[in-house]
């Protein structure tokens, strides 16, 4: 079963580049795809994203942030309208994953 995974940022590149990113590259098992969603289009965020090197699929939306409420869900529903996996979790981008995800019960 494939595995989506949906970051969605907002001019947190540091925060991003420390926690979520190494998380995500230092996984065992490649079977999922990362949706990185850049909730404002922080140029930081955008090279940090574009430089990455990666054994699992990436997904890259930018969006504009919006001005009142709910940016975040914002966000998390531009990342869910890309997504493909059978199973869809959230990743915030100042936390990280354990050292594997099972994707199989």
């Amino acid at each position: 079963m494939k595995l989506s995974i949906i970051t969605a940022t907002y001019n947190r590149p540091e925060k991003l580049n420390t926690n979520a990113i190494p998380s995500l590259i230092n996984q065992t098992d490649d079977n999922f795809e990362w949706i990185a969603v850049n909730d404002g289009e922080n140029p930081e965020t955008r090279k940090i994203i574009s430089n990455l090197k990666t054994n699992f699929s990436l997904l890259y939306v930018e969006i504009k942030h919006l001005s009142s409420g709910f940016g975040l869900y914002h966000a998390r529903n531009a990342g869910l309208e890309v997504a493909t996996g059978e199973l869809i979790t959230y990743l915030d981008d100042d936390n990280s994953l354990g050292p594997r995800i099972r994707t199989n019960a």
